[in-house]
């Protein structure tokens, strides 16, 4: 694939993975807990199916956005209920 192929894919990567990760650090210290690989693994998680929103919904960057951080929102409370 050549550079301007995957240009907007590497941006909405970035944007999914600046919102997972920015969303988790606030929910982990917020709380005083942290787990690196509950960390590392929810917020990969959150930011693959926002990028796959995306990109599937029209290719929109607010709409990968949204997606992401209602992903992580979603694992939030699922890990707060215990599943």
């Amino acid at each position: 694939m050549n550079k301007a192929r995957t240009g907007p894919l590497i941006t909405h990567m970035l944007v999914a993975v600046l919102v997972s990760y920015g969303l988790s650090a606030f929910f982990w210290l917020g709380l005083g807990v942290f787990n690196l690989m509950g960390f590392v693994s929810i917020s990969v998680l959150a930011a693959v199916l926002g990028v796959s929103t995306g990109w599937v919904m029209g290719k929109r960057l607010w709409i990968t956005a949204t997606a992401s951080l209602a992903y992580r929102l979603a694992l939030y409370g699922l890990m707060m209920r215990g599943l």
